[in-house]
Formats: structure tokens, C-alpha cells, sequence
């Protein structure tokens, strides 16, 4: 049986590419889809549609906090609701909905990083843990297997400059091992583990499905009227012929 992460939660998704994927967790997990902005208690809105959400939030007066898509999978997979206050879609928060580590950085340098993270809307951790999204070192890191950590891994430069552009840059160009599905910004083990789950479903539905049917053919057919018979022949006979 799912959790209810999302119990009180009223949401509406206004601007988001993965909408279909993002509804169904919230349904599965306690939450409730409503039909205006103005009954919802969250928004669903990616950074490129703030801007107009945040104009007609204003404008319309509704109180509903609004979200990026990872807030969705951030909660899913921590097992709770997590803090909006960490998955902000306005732009001008840089590293929203980034949670970020470090291996390897001086005391100095790892706090002018935390701080100017927090600052700009992420989460610094300084101990490393699974829900990490983005690990920043110096130099090129060995990890061992993991099914739950796979963070990012990227210099150190793409904090700063991040920091000097005032954007969320691509990680491309910074990572140590780049991977095709990582080029993604918005790429997280959270929203990985919330797709894992949503396929298992998928993979059970479609088995049970099929049992079912199974079942349907091996029961016996149900004993029909001869008037009911033959008019079902003639219907045939006449498509047929």
C-alpha cells in the first residue's frame, strides 16, 4: 500500500513536461488534483513557466505555494513531504531542487560553496548521502556499485560558474564521467526511482490483466437462447457474405 505523502495536499499542474507522470504519484500517494489554481495548495510549474504562474498568482490572489516537478520526486522517494522551500521554480534560485555535496574541497572552500548555494535556493550537505543529486570535487572520484547513489558527479567549476553566469548551466561540460541521460539538468536518482516505480506498476497492471483474461478463456461459455443464436448467424452470415 503507498504512503500518503501527499494527504492535504490539493495540487494543480500548470507548466510541466512530465505532467502525466507527475499526476499519477500524487494521486497514488494521498494527493488531490483540483480543476483552478485557486483550490490548490501546490502548483506544479517548471522554471520556464514561472514567470506567467506568477503573474496570474498575483493577479488572481490564489495562496497556493508553488513547485517544481522534483519536489513530486524529492517527497516520493525520502518517504515524506519535503520543504517547498528547497524546490522553488523561480529562476533567480539558481541551484533549487539541487541538493549538493562535496569530497575533496578545503574547510574555506566548502563553505563559500554551501553558503552560496543556500543562498540561491539549494541544499548543501555536508555529509553524503543518497539524495544527493550533484557531487562536486577537484578531481575524478572511483564509487562503488549503488542501486540509490548516482549523483552527478562535476568539477567544482560548475558551482562557480553557475555563480558568475547566474544560471543553472548544463553539467556537461563539468562532469567527470558524462552520461547521455545526465546532460539534463533537471536529471535526479529521485525522479529515476519515481520512474522505477511507476514501471513495476505498469509491469504488474499488464500481468494481472492478463491472468484475468487467462482465467476468461478457460471458464465456460455462457449457454444462450436459440432465438438469440440465430440472430446472432444471421447478423454474421450477412457481414460475411
Amino acid at each position: 500500500m503507498a504512503l500518503a505523502i501527499f494527504e492535504g495536499v490539493e495540487y494543480y499542474i500548470d507548466a510541466c513536461s512530465d505532467a502525466d507522470q507527475n499526476a499519477r504519484l500524487l494521486d497514488i500517494h494521498g494527493g488531490k488534483r483540483t480543476r483552478t489554481r485557486k483550490l490548490a495548495t501546490r502548483i506544479i510549474v517548471e522554471p520556464a513557466g514561472f514567470k506567467m504562474c506568477a503573474r496570474e498568482k498575483e493577479k488572481e490572489g490564489f495562496k497556493a505555494i508553488l513547485v517544481t516537478p522534483e519536489w513530486v520526486y524529492s517527497s516520493v522517494k525520502a518517504g515524506n513531504k519535503q520543504s517547498s522551500n528547497y524546490y522553488s521554480p523561480d529562476p533567480s534560485m539558481v541551484f533549487s531542487s539541487v541538493i549538493i555535496s562535496a569530497v575533496g574541497l578545503s574547510d574555506s572552500q566548502a563553505a563559500f560553496i554551501g553558503a552560496e548555494v543556500a543562498r540561491r535556493g539549494g541544499q548543501w550537505l555536508a555529509a553524503i548521502t543518497d539524495n544527493v543529486t550533484h557531487l562536486i570535487s577537484k578531481t575524478e572520484l572511483d564509487f562503488p556499485p549503488s542501486d540509490s547513489f548516482h549523483p552527478l558527479h562535476v568539477s567544482h567549476r560548475w558551482v562557480l560558474e553557475c555563480l558568475v553566469q547566474d544560471f543553472l548551466l548544463p553539467t556537461a561540460p563539468f562532469e567527470f564521467s558524462p552520461s547521455h541521460e545526465h546532460n539534463n539538468p533537471s536529471f535526479s536518482a529521485a525522479r529515476r526511482f519515481c520512474q522505477s516505480i511507476l514501471s513495476q506498476m505498469n509491469v504488474h497492471t499488464t500481468v494481472s490483466i492478463s491472468r484475468r483474461t487467462i482465467r476468461l478463456r478457460g471458464s465456460r461459455l455462457p449457454v444462450l437462447p436459440f432465438e438469440v443464436l440465430a440472430k446472432i448467424f444471421i447478423e454474421f452470415r450477412d457481414i460475411i457474405y
